[in-house]
């Protein structure tokens, strides 16, 4: 009977002993998971951290893209005064014909049309200063110029 007792103590440690491999065998593959799980956990991390920072650099990027438009407008704005300036400033060219067209456009009678297109054709400053007052005026300022000039 001992002997019977014996085999079946040892197979009861045997399966004891199978039962502790087994449970060290998943206490290893806990702590392997477990490992998984924080190094996830940590890569998680990181990756919000990297985010964030990727985040900030757009903003930043987006500052320095509203302060860009912003030089941009300010310098278009410097090219267009500078443009007008230019304009304002040049002297402007009146051909022969635009002095007979626009003695046309207002109607100088046909008497002295001729001799205010010589006379304007004649004077540069005189044909300036009759371009450069507003359409309706321009009778009038013709009259003073070629007076002031002696031409009537």
């Amino acid at each position: 009977m001992s002997g019977l007792f014996e085999a079946d103590m040892e197979r009861m440690s045997k399966g004891i002993q199978g039962l502790t491999d087994m449970l060290k065998d998943g206490n290893s593959y806990y702590d392997k998971s477990l490992d998984i799980a924080t190094k996830q956990a940590l890569t998680a991390e990181r990756q919000a951290e990297t985010a964030e920072k990727q985040v900030m650099l757009a903003e930043r990027q987006v500052l320095i893209a509203e302060e860009q438009i912003q030089v941009a407008k300010m310098q278009a704005q410097a090219v267009e005064r500078g443009i007008t300036f230019l304009e304002q400033s040049r002297t402007r060219v009146y051909s022969e014909n635009d002095v007979y067209n626009e003695l046309k456009k207002f109607g100088v009678v046909k008497e002295i049309f001729w001799s205010c297109y010589r006379f304007l054709c004649r004077d540069e400053r005189a044909k300036r200063e009759f371009f450069g007052v507003p359409f309706e005026d321009r009778h009038g300022a013709l009259y003073d110029l070629m007076k002031e000039a002696g031409a009537i």
